[in-house]
């Protein structure tokens, strides 16, 4: 039974994808980005002492527009693989199902107890953690310290812009879209990062200068066998 479940799951990823168009999908996947972060984005905000309420709300339409072509960028690459995208294709791609024993391929709920350690370390993480590892990263690689006003805590940390969102239902709207499209966007995306060497991936991608993990599509050539 488990040289057949092997085999079907093999079946079904198909054969890997080379080590080039590994490479050539993580640039689709980066390049638009960073462009938009780095480049698009300084050119086009005002500055950020001047107007920071209009220089955040440009940022978050920037990289709305980045996660909008990541996800467009996965469903062409899912279309190429599947030859449609039916909703069970997608669903399945997603693995929106119950978790399966690696060993058999059958559906076992136990294994949902591994989210829990999980959702305990990331909020340790988030909550105790994140300062002192950005201030002990930062203090070693002072360039890569984050630039001035992309923090959206120092954008929404002031009384005075505050005051100028009361009653500003488009902010929520876009915040709303925002949002979205980064769980649709994140959770379809191909991984920024890719190492091949084994079939398996690291899945993250660096988005305005935040490093962030992803849900690729499970069973994705391009991604490799995971």
């Amino acid at each position: 039974m488990e040289t057949t479940a092997r085999a079907n799951a093999s079946s079904e990823m198909g054969e890997q994808y080379s080590l080039g168009r590994i490479l050539g999908i993580w640039a689709l996947a980066t390049v638009p980005m960073g462009i938009l972060s780095w480049i698009i984005f300084p050119a086009v905000s005002p500055d950020f002492n001047s107007d920071p309420l209009e220089f955040g709300v440009t940022r978050i339409v920037l990289l709305a527009l980045g996660l909008v072509w990541l996800f467009v960028l996965s469903m062409i690459i899912v279309r190429r693989e599947e030859g449609e995208l039916r909703w069970a294709t997608v669903k399945r791609r997603l693995r929106l199902n119950a978790p399966r024993d690696p060993a058999t391929g059958q559906p076992r709920a136990r294994l949902w107890w591994w989210v829990v350690p999980f959702i305990v370390a990331v909020a340790v993480i988030e909550l105790v953690l994140n300062t002192p590892l950005e201030n002990a990263w930062v203090s070693v690689f002072p360039f890569l310290a984050e630039p001035e006003g992309y923090s959206f805590d120092a954008i929404l940390g002031s009384q005075e812009i505050l005051q100028r969102l009361v009653g500003a239902w488009w902010f929520l709207a876009l915040v709303v879209v925002q949002s979205i499209q980064h769980d649709l966007g994140g959770g379809v995306s191909l991984s920024g990062s890719v190492a091949a060497q084994d079939g398996r991936c690291v899945r993250t991608l660096e988005l305005g200068g935040e490093q962030r993990t992803f849900w690729s599509l499970s069973g994705s050539r391009a991604l490799g066998n995971t």
